[in-house]
């Protein structure tokens, strides 16, 4: 067997209990005895968990023995040396690693989990820190910077963020953490509350680079949806028809190719951030129209940056 699959178990462990471990070869003793079954299938290897002195197991063929011959084997073992014996295997599939749970096998995979009930231990692989956040920044952790440079106050917890802004409680979870992890909020000790860094223009330039348009998608459809707000250039002109809804309520409409409408669908809602509930706010505009490149949207941004005061 390998030195990298013992140094791989030996770090595996010390990960898990801050413990240095030694792995050595059985003694000649043991050796010995040890039965022909033992021998043609596992390579063992004499440690110690928690001051406590076991055998470590090292399948030498992990596809041809099955959880109910390890278990088979590992009795016989335990009963043969009096200590702990603990199959290590690289890969398995999930339904045998359930079948050795089952059985009450001790075992571990190596970088993925140990199960020694022998020891009283249960210990998995945990996942990386913020792996599910990203560099873009979610629609929610969007709608909250917006928020708060239209001047309104945002001290709350994760719950209370839910109820104010209608998402659900991974939803809020995932924009915090973003936020976080950017540097733009951070959370009370006792009671839990986040609180944004930074405030207008300061907040504004710092989340700039991060903002995007909050347009996900557009459609066409020959009637006004119900609590719709007037985006795009109709902010401004009565020749256009253009209108904003959420995600969520784009599933009732019927779209149309040559449609009379031009209906945004974003990707959060509109109506949270309007000051007077027919318009869309002047921030999101803006983000929804700097990058098109028609005149008439780029001429309407570039007004928009100038008379917006945060």
């Amino acid at each position: 067997m390998t030195d990298k699959r013992i140094q791989n178990t030996r770090e595996y462990i010390h990960s898990f209990l801050n413990d240095k471990i030694f792995i050595r070869q059985i003694t000649d003793d043991i050796q010995k005895i040890l039965p022909i079954v033992i021998k043609s299938n596992y390579d063992c290897y004499s440690a110690a968990i928690m001051g406590i002195d076991i055998c470590l197991c090292f399948a030498k063929d992990e596809k041809s023995i099955t959880p109910s011959k390890i278990q088979l084997h590992l009795q016989m073992l335990a009963q043969l040396i009096n200590k702990p014996c603990i199959i290590v295997l690289e890969d398995i599939p999930s339904y045998n690693i359930k079948r050795l749970i089952d059985q009450r096998v001790n075992f571990i995979i190596i970088g993925k989990q140990m199960y020694v009930p022998s020891l009283m231990l249960d210990l998995r692989k945990m996942p990386a820190k913020d792996k599910d956040i990203k560099d873009q920044i979610p629609p929610l952790a969007q709608c909250m910077i917006l928020y708060v440079l239209q001047g309104k106050n945002l001290i709350a917890t994760i719950s209370e963020i839910t109820e104010l802004f209608g998402v659900s409680y991974s939803t809020a979870n995932r924009a915090v953490r973003w936020l976080q992890s950017k540097g733009f909020i951070f959370t009370g000790r006792t009671n839990k509350n986040i609180q944004f860094l930074f405030l207008g223009n300061e907040l504004w330039d710092k989340a700039l680079p991060y903002l995007i348009s909050p347009i996900e998608k557009t459609i066409r459809t020959n009637y006004q949806p119900t609590n719709a707000l007037i985006s795009g250039c109709s902010v401004f002109s009565d020749k256009m028809k253009t209108y904003a809804i959420y995600k969520d309520a784009s599933k009732d409409i019927s779209e149309t190719i040559n449609g009379d409408y031009t209906i945004e669908v974003w990707k959060y809602n509109p109506i949270i951030l309007s000051k007077d509930k027919k318009h869309v706010d002047f921030l999101s505009l803006y983000l929804s129209l700097k990058d098109n490149t028609d005149e008439e949207s780029s001429s309407i941004a570039n007004k928009l940056i100038k008379e917006i005061k945060l």
